[in-house]
């Protein structure tokens, strides 16, 4: 038998002419006559690391944002005769206990660091099956025992610690964490990942692609995702351009029209860099048929019959931000009331409905409005009504004499002896 060390590792490597049987503690001979007894590092370092369901090395998991690893379960010696449990270095280095751990660090082939025990650096297989130095830059590439997240290929690092000295595995299992896709990537509003359609809201500035200033644009409001989830614009993806579909308008300084289709290119930043889709969408009009249109509920002055006389905001934007596109394209008309000009108090209900040729705005709605005689403030201070209110309802009849309306004001009186000392009416 002849034998040779491998200047790696200063491992002793044994070319044999026959069969050779290891026992408990095989001796080698050495070129120069020496010997040497295996040790129980040396079965160690040369071990096969086992791992939770059923992982092996070379594993590829896709990126998803979640961690993902082999996670080594023990370790068995060179010779199959024993196994040693394995748990995870904890990020705290602090007390740390003589004992077998594992800890995972990010492969760079160009990196500054290397991880080194008695018997030389930790190794493992490149791309092309050759054994070469694990190098990763610096301790931001350890993982300790938290699962990566990010893409790229890691190594799991198995070694045995006792006061401040490491023996490693002598070559390191690696895994893949890939780059995702965007081919089945879809344009989502932004913070819904399951609402896919865009339209006008009414907002000044809100038809423009890239609004400088604010965040009211198309843009602003747009986001990707891939089944169900939003991915994160700056880290995942970057829009690089949008032009009319069918054209090559480019569209990314100026204004949207509600009915046309429009073409945005995605580009992958990070997990997808390298990869690109063109996404398109259909801006819509303003439906007031499904907006939340809010009213301003009552005025004592009579209002104006128009949407900024009895709406106090579309959605959520306010009435004093809502465009004229909005405001010059619908008709605002009485549809049950006192009087069609609302010249008369009283309760009503006011159609706001988009003109034929609106080009902004759909759809119809109603809301309810009170023209009313004169004000009044009710300071309430959340106790239970009484059984003085029958089903639990008030009504003051302002056409009352005046005497009576009075004693409502001062519920401490006698003559307001009905009401709850809790409830008080001002004028």
């Amino acid at each position: 038998m002849t034998a040779c060390r491998n200047k790696a590792r200063g491992a002793v490597v044994a070319a044999l002419a026959g069969a050779l049987t290891l026992g408990a503690a095989p001796v080698m001979a050495l070129a120069d006559g020496a010997s040497l007894m295996a040790t129980t590092d040396d079965v160690f370092e040369k071990g096969t690391v086992n791992y939770d369901d059923g992982g092996k090395a070379g594993d590829t998991y896709a990126y998803d944002d979640e961690g993902h690893s082999l996670v080594p379960e023990s370790v068995t010696d060179f010779n199959g005769t024993e196994k040693t449990d394995v748990k995870g270095l904890a990020t705290d280095n602090t007390g740390r206990e003589a004992d077998t751990y594992y800890f995972y660090v990010r492969v760079d082939p160009k990196g500054n660091s290397t991880l080194s025990d008695a018997g030389g650096a930790v190794q493992y297989k490149n791309d092309k099956g050759a054994l070469v130095d694990l190098k990763y830059n610096g301790g931001s590439s350890i993982n300790r025992n938290a699962k990566p997240t990010e893409t790229g290929t890691y190594a799991v690092v198995v070694g045995k610690y006792d006061s401040g000295t490491w023996t490693y595995v002598n070559v390191a299992d690696t895994f893949t964490i890939t780059g995702s896709e965007l081919a089945d990537a879809k344009l989502c509003v932004k913070g819904d990942a399951d609402d896919y359609e865009f339209h006008y809201t009414g907002e000044n500035g809100c038809d423009y692609w890239d609004h400088a200033g604010d965040d009211v644009s198309v843009k602003d409001g747009m986001s990707v995702s891939i089944d169900g989830v939003e991915l994160k614009e700056g880290r995942d993806f970057s829009f690089a351009g949008i032009v009319e579909k069918g054209t090559l308008t480019d569209v990314s300084t100026g204004t949207l029209t509600p009915g046309k289709t429009y073409v945005v290119t995605v580009a992958g930043d990070g997990a997808y860099a390298g990869d690109s889709v063109e996404l398109e969408f259909t801006y819509g009009k303003l439906d007031l048929g499904s907006a939340v249109v809010v009213s301003k509920g009552s005025s004592i002055s009579k209002p104006s019959l128009s949407l900024s006389g009895v709406v106090t905001k579309i959605d959520d934007v306010a009435v004093g931000d809502i465009s004229s596109y909005v405001s010059d394209n619908v008709d605002v008309t009485v549809e049950d009331g006192p009087s069609a000009t609302m010249s008369a108090s009283g309760e009503y209900t006011i159609k706001i409905a988009a003109k034929a040729d609106a080009k902004y705005v759909t759809g119809e709605t109603t809301v309810k409005f009170v023209y009313a005689d004169e004000p009044a403030t009710i300071q309430y201070d959340g106790k239970a009504w009484t059984t003085a209110f029958s089903g639990n309802a008030l009504t003051v009849d302002l056409g009352a004499e005046k005497p009576a309306y009075n004693a409502l004001l001062h519920s401490g009186d006698a003559a307001g002896a009905g009401l709850p000392p809790h409830l008080r009416f001002f004028s």
